[in-house]
């Protein structure tokens, strides 16, 4: 249930950011927050699911750690723009 999660996250997440007016829309940093969430349950207790799903950006542990900072990221630059 958590791969498929990730997968409709992360598609949702390049949706928001095509149809939403950019990268900086509270939804992207909503949905950010959420992917990375996926990506760091996935990391810590099923990692071969994870890198089963064949995202770019998701094959091993650096690559899907990196991004989930990004993501992090992401979603605090755009939080701090609304607050």
């Amino acid at each position: 249930m958590l791969c498929d999660f990730v997968k409709t996250t992360k598609m949702l997440l390049g949706l928001q950011r095509e149809y939403n007016g950019g990268k900086y829309h509270p939804d992207v940093g909503a949905t950010a927050l959420d992917l990375a969430e996926g990506i760091g349950s996935l990391l810590s207790k099923a990692p071969d699911r994870l890198f089963g799903l064949k995202i770019d950006r998701l094959g091993s542990v650096v690559q899907a750690s990196k991004y989930e900072s990004e993501l992090r990221a992401l979603h605090e630059r755009i939080k701090n723009i609304y607050e």
